[in-house]
């Protein structure tokens, strides 16, 4: 994840990267849970304050799910395929 941010993850908080992926774990877990959004949310937070590109971090969430769905099934697959389309 950090590869594909690059330079935008500067001035984002040492840790991100665990916290962004305890985040989308504990979300498959439990998908009422909202954590990954809110940790999300925060680092954007930081590069906008930074004034770094937020676009940018779409990379870094891609990844993200990339690197997990081979591990997934059933309702934790669902989640995440469906997170991952695009509106039409």
């Amino acid at each position: 994840m950090a590869q594909a941010v690059g330079e935008d993850a500067i001035g984002i908080r040492a840790g991100w990267e665990r916290d962004l992926l305890d985040g989308f774990i504990g979300d498959l877990k439990d998908a009422a849970g909202g954590s990954f959004l809110q940790r999300l949310n925060e680092i954007f937070r930081q590069v906008t304050t930074a004034g770094g590109d937020v676009s940018a971090w779409h990379g870094a969430v891609s990844v993200l799910r990339q690197e997990a769905v081979p591990y997934l099934d059933g309702a934790a697959l669902q989640r995440v395929k469906i997170c991952g389309t695009k509106p039409g």
